[in-house]
């Protein structure tokens, strides 16, 4: 096969980088297609369909959102012990009773991780982040995080405070 060229933006010439002084004895190239190998095997899952889920706001109120996208896990029941979400889109914060909280995942069709806590028990939150580091960074449990990432196909270890 021949030669392949690839567009570089500039705001993302720092992971670029990075990625090759990290490559120890790898080639971009290999790194490049790793990537694309978790790209394809996430994306070769479940097909995209409309996904519905009811959420409740913080004065109780019900509403019912729509969108398109595949689940990546449901009733996954996160071992973490107390987990605190931040809303990406306000300054609100959540207290998560992880022991009685069935998370469900799932990746929307133009890439965002949505992520809906709760809905076995009644109170039903419901985030849409950028990606997986950015859920995890507001944090959404460890395990929640590997266990979506998994469904999609990319290797990812649940990091651990010992």
């Amino acid at each position: 096969m021949g030669r392949r060229n690839i567009y570089i933006r500039d705001e993302d010439e720092a992971i670029w980088d990075k990625a090759g002084e990290l490559a120890g004895e790898d080639s971009m190239s290999q790194i490049v297609v790793r990537g694309l190998k978790a790209y394809v095997s996430g994306r070769e899952g479940e097909p995209m369909q409309w996904l519905t889920v009811e959420v409740t706001d913080e004065m109780g109120q019900t509403s019912t959102k729509k969108f398109s996208g595949r689940w990546l896990i449901t009733e996954f029941e996160s071992a973490a012990g107390d987990a605190w979400i931040h809303h990406p889109e306000g300054n609100r914060t959540r207290n998560f009773d992880c022991d009685d909280t069935p998370w469900w995942v799932a990746e929307t069709a133009k890439g965002r991780i949505a992520i809906w806590a709760n809905p076995a028990i009644g109170t039903r939150d419901f985030y849409v982040f950028k990606d997986l580091d950015d859920a995890e960074r507001l944090g959404v449990p460890g395990d929640v995080i590997s266990a979506a990432s998994n469904a999609l196909g990319i290797q990812r270890a649940e990091v651990l405070d010992i």
